[in-house]
């Protein structure tokens, strides 16, 4: 006959547990029903079992609670069972709960590399860009040269129809000037007077001068329209070139926005799922603890329960002293792998690594429009792609540095593109410091290219570039040095001797 184990059995049970040297007695009685009964003097207050181990007492709490409830003995066997087989489970479920969180965590990696890949089509249109900006820029470069050139031929030309046509106007006045006027008397003999004039040389030197005049006329409307052709071509020239340039600053621009929201997505993922992993972690650390102190609790009364009430003294002892092992529900806690890093692109429109890396080879002569600003970049700025530019320092340029020099200095001419008397101006000679001339080789005193005078032409090509010396400036003062344009060698050494970017 089955064996019906009442409340009192079950908190005695649960004091064997708690306490193992225990030696309270139990008194027993057999009714005539043959049951097993027990007396009330065997029971024991549950907050007493547990002194020192408050998660046993809950355990045990619950167990109790159950055993008021008078189940029979084989239901409350069933009911431990079921209870001790949902341990192992819980292990393997926290374990998979904890790899997933982890996972996540290396997932932010991954994802930021994704859109690091995702980027670099950005950086290929923005090398692209820049290569086609370079390209249009040089051929900007020599369109200016050539400008530059047909300019100062222009002005040449001018300058010598205006020396030979004004000869030509001379003579005229000359001959009128000359002319015998008939007094009357022998018509032939005035004739012949001014037949011997004119022929003595009147006549020839004003057939050589209109000659020279008129060639020099077509010589300036030859070069003239060179000139006009040319600007034209640069003008074009520089036109597609500014597009260039906006779009490869506009694509520049996407590709380092593009790679600091990656950077911001994967701090803002890194942060989440670690915290997501922590607060998971501390919650499965506490759990494991308890679900260890039921593991033992349901362990040693799942012994004792069958022997317990029965003679089996050796049963009950055996299963007093057992040790229930709780190794395998340890928690592999796995470490939280390290933060990726992640590279900003540094060099974007509105730094300097940029205009190095985009503008600094460019020639002198076609660096393009001010670099602009790339708008989101800075920090705690909208992401939003830029549609205006906004204009930001550029590096000063040789030709900025040499006509603040020579202004401060009182010269004249400080447009490098022009210059007069023919002789070299000191913006002129500092432009040449810059592409590679050297002051010594330069000097008047060391016999160099400064050493000129009024005869010595409108034009001369040092280091790949074309000069003009014939032309009018439009910045002469009163000042010695700048009353006639450039007057003297002076300007030259002084601009031969300044440091311009690009000079060694």
């Amino acid at each position: 006959m089955a064996c019906l184990k009442s409340n009192f059995i079950l908190a005695l049970l649960l004091l064997h547990v708690a306490c193992p040297t225990a030696r309270t007695p139990m008194r027993r009685a057999v009714s005539a029903l043959g049951t097993i009964e027990t007396q009330p003097d065997s029971a024991i207050e549950l907050a007493d079992m547990f002194p020192d181990q408050p998660e046993a007492t809950a355990v045990a709490q619950s167990l109790l609670a159950l055993a008021k409830e008078g189940a029979p003995y084989d239901e409350l066997l069933t009911i431990l069972r079921d209870l001790k087989s949902k341990i192992e489970p819980w292990h393997a479920k926290a374990t998979d709960m904890l790899k997933t969180s982890i996972e996540a965590v290396k997932q932010c990696a991954v994802a930021m590399e994704g859109g690091m890949g995702q980027s670099q089509t950005k950086k290929t249109e923005c090398t692209t860009k820049s290569t086609s900006h370079t390209t249009h820029r040089t051929e900007e470069s020599t369109k200016f040269t050539t400008t530059e050139h047909w300019k100062a031929q222009t002005a040449e030309k001018k300058e010598v129809m205006d020396t030979e046509c004004k000869i030509l106007s001379d003579v005229k006045a000359e001959a009128r000037a000359a002319t015998a006027q008939y007094g009357g008397g022998d018509e032939g003999s005035y004739l012949d007077s001014i037949c011997q004039e004119f022929s003595a040389g009147l006549l020839p030197r004003i057939k050589d001068a209109k000659k020279k005049c008129t060639t020099a006329e077509g010589d300036h409307a030859s070069v003239s329209g060179k000139w006009e052709t040319a600007k034209s071509a640069y003008t074009v020239q520089v036109d597609a070139g500014n597009t260039v340039q906006t779009e490869m600053d506009v694509t520049c621009c996407q590709y380092a926005l593009a790679t600091k929201e990656t950077c911001d997505d994967h701090d803002t993922c890194y942060e989440d799922k670690v915290a997501d992993y922590t607060s998971m972690k501390a919650m499965i650390a506490s759990e494991e603890k308890i679900r260890k102190v039921e593991w033992r609790v349901y362990s040693r009364i799942e012994c004792l329960l069958p022997v317990l009430g029965t003679d089996n003294a050796t049963g009950i002892e055996a299963c007093r002293a057992q040790e229930h092992s709780t190794t395998h529900l340890n928690i592999d806690y796995p470490q939280i792998p390290d933060k990726s890093s992640c590279a900003i692109e540094a060099a974007y429109p509105g730094t300097d690594a940029y205009y190095n890396d985009h503008y600094g080879t460019l020639p002198e002569n076609a660096k393009g429009e001010p670099v602009s600003t790339c708008v989101g970049m800075d920090i705690g700025a909208s992401k939003a792609l830029p549609t205006v530019a906004v204009a930001h320092h550029v590096p000063e340029s040789a030709s900025d540095y040499c006509a603040a020099h020579c202004k401060a200095e009182g010269y004249c001419c400080n447009d490098w593109t022009k210059g007069s008397n023919q002789m070299i101006s000191c913006a002129q000679a500092c432009m040449m410091r810059s592409k590679g001339s050297k002051t010594d080789e330069m000097a008047e005193t060391k016999n160099g290219i400064c050493k000129r005078n009024g005869q010595s032409g409108c034009s001369l090509k040092v280091n790949g570039v074309d000069y003009g010396f014939c032309s009018s400036c439009t910045d002469l003062t009163s000042s010695s040095k700048c009353k006639w344009g450039v007057s003297n060698t002076e300007a030259c050494d002084f601009g031969a001797g300044l440091s311009p970017p690009g000079s060694d």
